[in-house]
């Protein structure tokens, strides 16, 4: 029952990313506002980082162009909202991340320095 239950949340998640990447495509289709390289290159990013690309390019184009994402598709405070959401989680990332690396140079660097020093007061 609990395979069964995965197996229909599965399919349900795999429609919903489905439906996102299709109409992020068919908005790139109807744009006007890109040339064919930029929309060759947004496509790739739709199919390729899940939900994350399709709402970024659907917002995107909301903004540049609002015809081109029909509204009845997706409102932009909805697109606006999940935009927003994945990107905090990729920038509270990005900092922890970046806050360890300056600490372990911080530490790298005093005990190297100590080390350098050979723990002598510099002839005082």
């Amino acid at each position: 029952m609990v395979a069964e239950l995965f197996e229909a949340l599965a399919a349900v998640f795999a429609l919903a990313l489905l439906g996102l990447n299709v109409m992020a495509t068919r908005s790139l289709f109807r744009t006007t506002e890109l040339g064919l390289g930029q929309k060759i290159a947004q496509g790739v990013i739709v199919w390729l980082l899940p939900f994350g690309g399709a709402l970024m390019v659907l917002r995107i184009l909301a903004e540049g162009d609002p015809a081109a994402v029909p509204q009845r598709w997706l409102s932009n405070e909805t697109v606006n909202e999940y935009v927003l959401q994945a990107l905090r989680i990729e920038a509270q990332t990005a900092e922890q991340a970046a806050e360890h690396r300056i600490e372990q140079a911080i530490v790298e660097s005093i005990s190297g320095h100590e080390s350098h020093s050979g723990g002598h007061d510099g002839g005082h």
